[in-house]
């Protein structure tokens, strides 16, 4: 009986030890996707990809952020005038907010998004959900044929 026992808990072991090196593998197959952003523009940018204008996500709100982070964005649009839509993921919008710092180039655009908790959401709870999110920045000219990258 102890042979049993101890035949169990070995393959109790052995499967643990499989689902565990099989999420460490999900995880770095999850860290390359969010990495697959092309680095083209230097170590501290990422290159996004152009979307048509009618894509967009929930237009995000700015405000005081608390505990903010920069985020890459994953694409952009561009909008009339001097105008650009970025979209990048962030939280829930009754929550989370952002705002964006700008340089521009004559042959570069690099928008730097910072996103965090909105200084108005902290005496509620807020759902940790994933929404593609929007913010439209203005620019001093149209984007023209600059390359628009996403600061790090």
């Amino acid at each position: 009986m102890r042979f049993v026992m101890l035949g169990m808990l070995v393959c109790v072991l052995a499967g643990c030890a499989a689902n565990a090196t099989s999420n460490q593998d999900s995880g770095t197959a999850a860290m390359a996707l969010n990495d697959g952003l092309s680095t083209n523009g230097g170590p501290d940018t990422v290159e996004p990809t152009r979307v048509p204008a009618d894509n967009v996500g929930t237009i995000i709100g700015v405000g005081q952020l608390v505990d903010d982070r920069t985020v890459p964005f994953s694409s952009w649009s561009e909008l009339a005038g001097n105008q650009i839509a970025i979209h990048f993921t962030s939280g829930s919008p009754a929550c989370f907010g952002a705002d964006a710092g700008v340089q521009e180039t004559p042959s570069t655009v690099t928008i730097t998004v910072r996103t965090g908790r909105l200084a108005t959401a902290l005496d509620h709870p807020c759902l940790m959900v994933a929404s593609y999110s929007t913010l439209v920045v203005n620019l001093s000219q149209p984007v023209g044929d600059r390359e628009v990258l996403s600061g790090r």
